[in-house]
């Protein structure tokens, strides 16, 4: 709150056209604050030799709109920080922004889901960014893998697939399916091809028939009697939205 933030910004911004890497510590320590994460992620990126190193190191520990800046400056040079982008990329961070489009971009999540097999760790933050698509239809509008993506993913979700937060993304998914024609016409236009809207159709038909999610969601009522993900699933069936 002091009244000079400001200045601070502005000479922030001045040290990132000069070489800053006396000050690469102090400016890590500048970036965890809010206020000021990207002027000093700027001065970083620009006025150090191993920027994004250090952009990195930065992006592990901030949240919120902090991160959302150091996922604007991070780059994938290396195979850590892309699959990071594809784990952690979304965690805490504002789902509601382009931080999504961000972190698939980035950690090439339409190529990591072409793999045969994928990992437990990479199925969970595929789902964080697949629901956070299927709940943006302006996002998933400039994503332009999104068909691939969508359905690479229910493929993998049939193996990987097991819990209650799961089953919501699969019924969010649902929901982004099941809109008028007039839509899926233009989104034909732009990302989806109809032999992928009909494989992820016909995954979440495999997916539904499956009696483990009733069992789970009977099993976490009687612990839980409130729990809304187990009361959604129960729903889910008793309108027979997925028949």
């Amino acid at each position: 709150h002091a009244a000079h933030r400001e200045v601070v910004k502005f000479a922030l911004v001045v040290l990132g056209t000069t070489d800053s890497d006396a000050h690469v510590e102090r400016l890590k320590k500048i970036a965890l604050h809010g206020e000021f994460t990207g002027v000093a992620l700027f001065a970083l990126m620009n006025g150090t030799h191993n920027g994004n190193v250090a952009v990195f190191e930065v992006a592990k520990r901030v949240s919120k709109w902090g991160k959302l800046e150091a996922l604007n400056f991070l780059e994938p040079t290396n195979e850590e920080i892309r699959q990071w982008f594809l784990t952690d990329g979304l965690k805490n961070t504002i789902r509601t922004s382009h931080a999504p489009l961000l972190c698939a971009v980035k950690g090439k999540l339409d190529i990591e889901l072409h793999e045969a097999s994928i990992s437990q760790e990479i199925f969970e933050g595929a789902s964080m960014l697949v629901d956070a698509f299927a709940v943006n239809e302006e996002l998933t509008n400039n994503y332009e893998y999104a068909g691939q993506v969508f359905m690479r993913f229910m493929k993998h979700a049939e193996v990987h697939g097991h819990t209650l937060e799961h089953f919501q993304t699969f019924s969010n998914i649902h929901a982004y399916m099941s809109v008028e024609e007039e839509v899926w016409q233009e989104r034909y236009l732009v990302n989806w091809r109809p032999h992928e809207r009909e494989a992820v159709m016909q995954s979440m038909e495999r997916l539904s028939s499956n009696p483990k999610w009733l069992a789970l969601a009977n099993q976490t009522l009687e612990e839980e009697p409130t729990n809304e993900l187990a009361q959604h699933v129960l729903a889910f069936y008793k309108e027979k939205i997925f028949v």
